[in-house]
């Protein structure tokens, strides 16, 4: 597994999207998405989707409680993000 775009720090501003995203080495890989340790789960705001051996999670209309580290995770990998919000 490896980064779309290098190192892992993002940086938005409230009400941007927020764009992660992790590409796999197999396609059918699943991933789960968490941030600061709890997992994540789809709903108004939230979407994680699937495309190919591209996995992302899409945070609509950022806030500053949004802040925090976000990891993929896939059985025996993971790829971490710090995302900043202000």
């Amino acid at each position: 597994m490896r980064l779309a775009d290098g190192p892992a720090e993002h940086q938005y501003l409230t009400s941007e999207d927020v764009v992660l995203e992790c590409e796999l080495s197999r396609p059918d890989a699943a991933a789960k998405w968490y941030k600061d340790g709890e997992k994540l789960e789809e709903n108004e705001r939230i979407s994680i989707g699937k495309e190919g051996t591209l996995r992302s999670l899409r945070i609509l209309d950022a806030r500053t409680t949004d802040s925090g580290e976000y990891l993929c995770d896939v059985q025996d990998d993971s790829v971490v993000f710090r995302v900043g919000v202000e």
